[in-house]
């Protein structure tokens, strides 16, 4: 067998091991993402440009998010050409099996949902620089810095 073959070997197995280690983690209800930093950081953008088409969501909006609210959030690395791109997505809020939904980190607030959307530029940004990618229903972790937009449960009963 030659170095090649025996490379192509290796990197087979370390794409099936990584891949039953995503199950697993789905499988256990667990966030697929490893960081909160993943995703783009809603008020350091906000901070950075100021005539943004969009205001992100008050600190007093945040502390109003309960389970099953859905929050936008998005994610955003570089391409073909060095060219930014993303997609910005929706993820419902839930409990993540602990009685409290909702956990301090950083000064910032920690939150759990499931992706509430399907995604199509995020999987193929996330498979090239983070090595997973998401699925309706997954499980992800983000902060309140990563939020961009909130629909409340009241506002969609109001609707």
């Amino acid at each position: 067998m030659s170095i090649l073959e025996d490379v192509i070997i290796l990197k087979d197995l370390a794409s099936e091991l990584r891949q039953s280690m995503i199950n697993q983690r789905r499988e256990d209800g667990l966030p697929l993402n490893h960081s909160t930093q993943v995703w783009l950081n809603a008020r350091l953008r906000a901070k950075e440009h100021l005539n943004l088409p969009f205001q992100i969501p008050s600190s007093k909006e945040i502390a109003a998010l309960r389970v099953g609210d859905y929050v936008k959030i998005a994610y955003e690395a570089y391409g073909e050409n060095h060219k930014v791109r993303g997609e910005r997505f929706w993820v419902e809020l839930s409990h993540n099996g602990s009685p409290e939904a909702f956990r301090i980190k950083n000064g910032s607030v920690l939150f759990f949902g499931t992706v509430a959307n399907d995604l199509v530029v995020v999987n193929e940004l996330l498979m090239e620089h983070e090595d997973f990618e998401l699925m309706y229903g997954d499980m992800v972790s983000l902060t309140s810095d990563n939020i961009l937009e909130i629909v409340s449960m009241k506002d969609r009963h109001e609707t």
